[in-house]
């Protein structure tokens, strides 16, 4: 396996296929996903004297360069790919990337963990992966929104750095939070991208959004899921669900939570009357915050089984595999209302995406070897004061 590591630039994220909603019928041509790239500058960092191999990120750029010295890069145009394990001094190269974070480049780690984000985590208000991620990547937007990036599950290395490099060349037309009107501090985005065995990708956005309060001894976020299953080749998907353990955490409960088990739910509501406690307990939220978006999606069905006694948030969709959510691009989108009384007023989470896939045996009649595949993502938000 070829280790990298840091790239940088002032673009971040990657658009897949399966952020765009389908809409071709059943008898339509399966959508195939696709990886839209751009010519962007990358410095390849590398402390042993090892070939590196980015031979799909060379076909889309010539720009690329080595060096065995990151420290010195001014240039936030430049995206940063780093062979994490190749790193011996690794409390130098934490500090280095936080640095380049901070100037405004994308960073993409190729290693067995995380931890080179350890020193990022402590100068920023967050930072949040999957666990056993294959690359590990984290930027800003223009607007000051920090994003964190996990991408993982594939046989090809290469294929896994390409994402990551796509991913760094689109942050500003990917994290765009349109769904709140007013009465938000900030946003913040982790996202995921996982090869389940070469049945579909899943993937998915997280929005986090520290919410205006009055409130001295606690403090608000909603959280918009983006979670989305996209087959490939003879495959189609019957189920997405998303489970978050917000209890498991001291002093967080979960206030509001949309969908739940009504009939004709067509979208998700938040706003200062939205849920009877959120509308009746005279708790801290801004009187001006107001949070919409669709949840209208064909031919598939959900169960909320969340337990808010024990705070914990689990939507399970089941998807028609017969159709066309089944066998193209679906995204779908609850949401929670948190409240933190800890001293840092800090949102910690413990999330867990699941992603069922299948094989078509007659299309539109026959499926069989229904897999579920998920990925963890565990981290902690800090407010901003």
């Amino acid at each position: 396996m070829n280790r990298i590591a840091t790239a940088m630039g002032i673009s971040a994220l990657m658009v897949l296929c399966m952020l765009v909603p389908c809409i071709n019928g059943i008898d339509a041509d399966i959508e195939v996903e696709q990886v839209y790239v751009e010519d962007a500058p990358v410095i390849v960092y590398m402390e042993e004297d090892v070939p590196v191999v980015l031979d799909k990120i060379a076909a889309v750029t010539d720009r690329i360069e080595y060096s065995a010295d990151i420290s010195t890069i001014d240039d936030e145009d430049q995206i940063v790919i780093i062979d994490g394990n190749s790193v011996v001094d690794q409390a130098q190269m934490s500090t280095d990337i936080s640095n380049l974070i901070a100037q405004g480049n994308p960073v993409i780690v190729e290693a067995d963990s995380a931890q080179l984000f350890d020193y990022a985590r402590e100068q920023m208000r967050f930072s949040a992966f999957a666990e056993n991620a294959q690359v590990y990547c984290m930027g800003y937007t223009e607007n000051g929104s920090i994003v964190c990036h996990s991408i993982s599950g594939y046989a090809d290395t290469e294929e896994a750095l390409l994402r990551a490099y796509d991913w760094a060349t689109n942050i500003e037309t990917t994290y765009v939070n349109s769904t709140i009107t007013s009465g938000i501090v900030h946003d913040d985005y982790y996202s995921y991208e996982k090869d389940c065995d070469g049945m579909g990708t899943m993937s998915g956005i997280t929005i986090v959004s520290q919410i205006e309060d009055n409130d001295s001894e606690a403090n608000y976020y909603l959280v918009h899921f983006q979670h989305g299953g996209m087959p490939t080749g003879d495959h189609s998907k019957s189920s997405l669900d998303i489970r978050s353990d917000v209890g498991a955490y001291d002093n967080q409960a979960i206030y509001d939570h949309q969908p739940t088990n009504e009939v004709n739910v067509t979208e998700v509501t938040f706003n200062r009357s939205s849920g009877a406690e959120v509308g009746s307990d005279g708790i801290g939220i801004s009187s001006s915050f107001s949070a919409t978006w669709s949840h209208t999606y064909s031919d598939v069905t959900y169960d909320d089984q969340s337990t808010l006694g024990s705070g914990v948030f689990y939507i399970k969709y089941d998807i028609n595999e017969c159709t066309s959510n089944g066998y193209n691009n679906l995204i779908v989108e609850p949401g929670m209302l948190v409240k933190v009384e800890t001293a840092d007023g800090a949102y910690h989470y413990s999330d867990t995406y699941y992603a069922e896939f299948c094989n078509v045996v007659i299309h539109g009649a026959w499926h069989n070897n229904f897999r579920t595949f998920e990925m963890e993502m565990n981290g902690q938000i800090n407010p901003l004061e």
